[in-house]
């Protein structure tokens, strides 16, 4: 069957859900994904094992995050705005 969500199976696993492709951090797995899709810009995600871009934390006001795929905020915006 398809992937559980929360997984990614880019082929040939025996169980939709093996731990060693438990979702990365900074990504989403949706049921049936063969890899994990990054988090868009503007967010990040710390933890393992996302269903889905939801789950993706909105940037906090004094944080910036550029790219996609973050497990964290890239850097601290100037103090004071």
């Amino acid at each position: 069957g398809p992937c559980n969500e929360g997984y990614y199976c880019p082929g040939g696993q025996a169980f939709p859900s093996e731990a060693g492709y438990e979702c990365l951090r900074g990504h989403y797995c949706p049921s049936g994904s063969a890899h994990p899709l990054p988090c868009p810009a503007g967010t990040y995600l710390p933890s393992t094992g996302s269903r889905n871009e939801t789950q993706c934390l909105p940037c906090s006001a004094g944080n910036a995050c550029n790219g996609t795929g973050l497990i964290a905020p890239t850097s601290p915006t100037a103090p004071g705005h």
